[in-house]
């Protein structure tokens, strides 16, 4: 089935008009020429939003041409219309967060997903590689959690719980001088956040808004993941496809339902664990989904 639905796509047509201005800026980028994002997040930011439209826009096409995606769509339709993604108040499930999952993280089968398959195109067209570096960093990526160890706005300093590692990043926002929100050493993010494409020296970049935890720290994460990968045979490789996909369909949507707590301009607060029901502000609306 894996390879029957990659080769029906591969032997589609695929036309991109909604993505003419973000091929523009990548050919752009790729040459090293300025495109103004109107964001202070940096080149980076835009040349991964960039892929990320185009990836999107490649998709609805797939979704909308192979009978073979039908239940994986419908499944996808049903998260949508529950959630409803948009940015708090009217739900605390982001279109960027929703729309990153729908393509990176939701499995159509065994591992496979839209991003996965957008990537074979790239490959195999040999078409549009300026979007393959970038393409390749998402489809790796999940949304993970990040204590805040220093740093400010334009470049935290934080530390990948469950990867063990410092890296700095910093937030996709229009204007740093009017930012409501400052990092606090100890605040936890959830968020996915994408390596530098060019210059290492340069900060990682949270492709998602934030969700910010400030009562359920670094401890209480690291106990968490000890007890998810407990008696597992390769317990960061369990945890890295637990980050990316959760426990079922949709697992992580949910999550974020049930964790909000509040918002401001740049990020959404949220608490909770997700096997301690009564830890999270709306747990009591779980159905058994998480814990």
């Amino acid at each position: 089935m894996k390879t029957n639905i990659i080769r029906k796509a591969l032997n589609r047509t695929y036309s991109f008009p909604k993505s003419k201005v973000d091929m523009e800026a990548l050919r752009k980028l790729t040459r090293g020429e300025p495109v103004d994002s109107g964001m202070e997040a940096g080149p980076d930011f835009r040349y991964y939003a960039a892929v990320f439209n185009i990836c999107t826009e490649f998709s609805e096409q797939m979704l909308s041409g192979i009978s073979a995606l039908d239940a994986f769509n419908n499944h996808v339709v049903d998260m949508q219309e529950e959630y409803m993604p948009s940015q708090p108040p009217m739900s605390p499930v982001t279109t960027s967060f929703f729309n990153a999952w729908m393509a990176l993280d939701a499995p159509i089968n065994d591992e496979l997903t839209l991003g996965i398959i957008y990537l074979r195109y790239i490959n195999e067209k040999q078409t549009m590689l300026y979007a393959k570096k970038a393409m390749e960093d998402l489809n790796a990526s999940r949304t993970a959690f990040y204590q805040v160890t220093g740093g400010d706005l334009r470049r935290t300093v934080l530390w990948d719980i469950a990867g063990k590692k410092e890296i700095a990043a910093r937030i996709g926002i229009v204007d740093y001088s009017k930012a409501t929100y400052e990092p606090k050493i100890g605040d936890v993010w959830y968020s996915r956040i994408l390596p530098p494409l060019n210059n290492e020296d340069q900060p990682w970049t949270a492709f998602s808004t934030p969700y910010v935890f400030r009562k359920t720290g670094r401890k209480e994460w690291e106990e968490f993941f000890a007890r998810k990968t407990a008696g597992k045979g390769h317990p960061l490789e369990g945890l890295a496809k637990y980050l990316k996909q959760g426990d079922s369909f949709g697992y992580w949507l949910e999550f974020v339902f049930q964790t909000y707590l509040g918002h401001s301009r740049e990020v959404i607060f949220a608490e909770g664990l997700p096997d301690i029901k009564e830890s999270r502000p709306h747990g009591d609306q779980d159905g058994g989904r998480l814990s």
